[in-house]
This record gives C-alpha cells, sequence and structure tokens, in this order.
C-alpha cells in the first residue's frame, strides 16, 4: 500500500491480516482463523523450502568450484539440505 506523501509506509503484521481475513469471511471466526493459520503454515513451508533450496544451490556451486572445492564432510551437509528440503515439500503437499 502506498501511504500518502510525508508518512511511511503501513506494513500490516500478521494478526492484523489475520483478523481482517478472518472479519471478512462468510465462517465463524474459529473457521477463519484456522484458515488463514493453514495458509500462513503452508506459505512458511514454502519459504524454508526455497530457503533451503538455495542453502542446497549455492553449495553445489561451491562443490564444483576448483578454489574452494567441499571436503567430504561437507558433502553430508548438501545430503541433509536436499533431504530437508525434500522433507518440506512433502509436508507441503499433505496439506
Amino acid at each position: 500500500m502506498t501511504a500518502p506523501q510525508g508518512q511511511e509506509e503501513f506494513t500490516p503484521t500478521t494478526d492484523v491480516v489475520r483478523e481482517w481475513w478472518t472479519l471478512h469471511r462468510d465462517v465463524t471466526m474459529r473457521e477463519g482463523r484456522a484458515e488463514f493459520d493453514r495458509w500462513l503454515a503452508a506459505h512458511d513451508a514454502e519459504v524454508a523450502a526455497r530457503a533451503v533450496e538455495g542453502a542446497v544451490a549455492r553449495l553445489r556451486r561451491l562443490a564444483e568450484d576448483e578454489v574452494a572445492p567441499l571436503r567430504p564432510g561437507q558433502w553430508r551437509l548438501v545430503a541433509d539440505l536436499v533431504q530437508e528440503s525434500g522433507r518440506i515439500e512433502r509436508q507441503e503437499a499433505t496439506r
């Protein structure tokens, strides 16, 4: 949202957005909050998966770099991150 000249741009908190969503749905307060909470959990899982995928990509680039190749123990970290990314994606798919 663009603020009027001379005023800071307003950024609502998660609680403000949750309550707005709840009040503008044709459901009970409990159902509206549950809907928002499910959306937020799915969004957070997607963000986490992207962060893990980004870390994996950076580690793979380091591994391919002749200047700073990964040591054997670091390969385990790459494998763990790939596994975690897959776990987050599977968890997201079941929501």
